[in-house]
């Protein structure tokens, strides 16, 4: 019988993979960032619309979408400071990933069960741990 399991993909790191992991942490802080200061001017342009009576709900809406992208910032300058300091050869998740697994009878469940782990390096598969 095939089923789904999962596998958890780690990146061993390199001075090509940091840079990587850097350059995708950047794009996204930048992304947020813009965001920001999108939802700041359309915050703005919707108070100059509309009564005054109806501000104070219209601003919490807006500054409640742009303070959880700045925690969102936050939270990725945290995560490239700690990028900064992981030496190279550390293991780093990088994402997860669903494959099909063959299950026969007799088969231990519990290490069946247990996701799979995938190592790359700067690419290329290394290793696959059941």
């Amino acid at each position: 019988m095939k089923v789904i399991k999962r596998a958890i993909v780690k990146q061993v790191l390199t001075e090509t993979s940091k840079a990587e992991f850097l350059k995708v942490f950047t794009e996204e802080k930048n992304r947020y960032v813009t965001e920001c200061e999108q939802l700041d001017f359309e915050r703005r342009k919707a108070l100059k619309n509309q009564d005054k009576k109806n501000h104070s709900s219209i601003a919490a809406r807006f500054n409640e979408e742009i303070d959880r992208r700045k925690e969102k910032v936050r939270s990725i300058d945290f995560q490239m400071e700690q990028l900064k300091i992981l030496p190279l050869g550390t293991e780093v998740v990088e994402k997860e990933i669903e494959t099909i697994s063959e299950l026969k009878v007799g088969d231990n469940w519990k290490q069946s069960s247990r996701p799979a782990e995938i190592v790359v390096k700067d690419g290329v598969v290394l290793e696959i741990r059941p």
